[in-house]
C-alpha cells in the first residue's frame, strides 16, 4: 500500500467528490433508516407495524416518497460544517 502524497492532491476536486458521495449514498440510504425509525417507535404499539415490508407499503401508501425522506434536510444540513 502506499502513502497518498497530499501535496499532489487537487483538494478541491477531492473535496467536491467527497460532498457528491456522501450526497449519493445519504439519498440512497435514507429511506431505510426512516423504515427502522418508524418500526423502532411503534414497538409494543398496539396495531405497531410487523415487518420491513408492511412499514415501507404504510408510508407509501400514506405519504408517498416524501414520507421516506422526512427529516432529510436536518441530516443533511447538519453536516455542514459549521
Amino acid at each position: 500500500m502506499q502513502d497518498v502524497d497530499w501535496s499532489r492532491v487537487d483538494k478541491q476536486s477531492f473535496f467536491l467528490n467527497g460532498v457528491g458521495l456522501f450526497s449519493g449514498v445519504t439519498t440512497v440510504l435514507f429511506p431505510l433508516s426512516v423504515i427502522k425509525t418508524r418500526q423502532m417507535s411503534s414497538h409494543g404499539i398496539s396495531g405497531g407495524f410487523e415487518g420491513t415490508k408492511q412499514t415501507a407499503r404504510i408510508i407509501w401508501r400514506t405519504e408517498g416518497i416524501p414520507g421516506f425522506y422526512r427529516g432529510f434536510a436536518t441530516v443533511v444540513f447538519g453536516t455542514i460544517p459549521a
